[in-house]
């Protein structure tokens, strides 16, 4: 038997790209992707049908960046609305998270992209939750991490009882 599902994406709670916008419009989100260096093209593929689903709303898009330029050749392949894009590079890490904040609470974005080099720490996380909320906007922290280096808060995993197998 195959089973095939469409259109959907878990982060958190199950959302159905038909209704994300209105689930960014009803209720703020943050959301995280961890990924490696050499995975970058599977970001793109992850993201890129999200922000076009965003991309509907007539709110904007920001991406804020520390080290990252985002390459207008890129942006143009991908159909993303370049009249709805806006890029800022920060000088740092916490630079972009703060922006992040300031810019989630607007509520003139859609989405709010960060990319930062070090996952959130719980306090940065929880404010970034209050602020997608207060602006019922999406907030994506993209961070790029070398796979097998401890990282600062536990990984959530999914552990199956092995006595479901035997």
């Amino acid at each position: 038997m195959r089973t095939q599902t469409s259109n959907s994406y878990r982060v958190g709670k199950t959302v159905h790209l038909d209704h994300c916008s209105s689930l960014t419009l009803n209720s703020g989100t943050i959301a995280e992707l961890v990924f490696s260096k050499n995975q970058s093209a599977v970001m793109h593929l992850m993201l890129l049908p999200l922000l076009q689903q965003l991309s509907i709303e007539s709110r904007w898009q920001l991406w804020l960046t520390s080290k990252h330029k985002l390459s207008r050749h890129w942006l143009k392949s991908t159909g993303l609305p370049l009249d709805k894009m806006m890029q800022i590079q920060s000088p740092g890490e916490k630079p972009t998270l703060e922006a992040m904040n300031r810019a989630l609470r607007t509520g003139n974005f859609s989405a709010v992209i960060g990319w930062v080099q070090t996952p959130p720490t719980n306090e940065q996380r929880k404010m970034l939750e209050r602020a997608a909320e207060a602006g019922h906007g999406l907030g994506l922290i993209l961070c790029t991490s070398v796979f097998g280096e401890p990282t600062a808060r536990p990984t959530n995993s999914l552990k199956i009882p092995s006595s479901l197998y035997h």
